[in-house]
């Protein structure tokens, strides 16, 4: 709830006018078929980089033993929480190295930060 009110999702690029608040309008939001874990934030989502794909980043926003249930580990599953269907998808290091390909779904463990280039198809 606080990541919602401190730190809202922004899009950087799209193709609708933010209303008379300045907020963008649902239609221009729309990335994700559902919310998030709530102990989940979509950290990075930028396609400005590694030919074509997306940089996507998810951090687990808990510490272990902060809380009795939002501390434990989540199952990430990317290809049902886009909207867009996912092509490929590589899993990368922090500083951006490539990992081993660890797939669409995965867990994120306490205090994690988990990195991926996602190519999404294009209609």
């Amino acid at each position: 709830m606080g990541n919602a009110l401190q730190h809202p999702v922004q899009m950087a690029f799209f193709d609708h006018e933010p209303n008379d608040k300045g907020r963008l309008d649902e239609r221009s939001s729309e990335l994700l078929k559902m919310a998030l874990p709530p102990q989940v934030h979509l950290l990075t989502f930028s396609s400005n980089y590694h030919s074509n794909g997306t940089l996507v980043r998810f951090s687990h926003l808990f510490q272990i033993g902060e809380h009795a249930i939002l501390s434990q580990p989540v199952w990430l599953d990317l290809a049902a929480w886009f909207k867009m269907p996912i092509r490929r998808i590589s899993s990368l290091s922090l500083t951006g190295y490539p990992q081993n390909d660890e797939g669409a779904d995965m867990w994120l463990h306490a205090m994690e930060v988990k990195t991926f280039v996602i190519h999404f198809q294009r209609a």
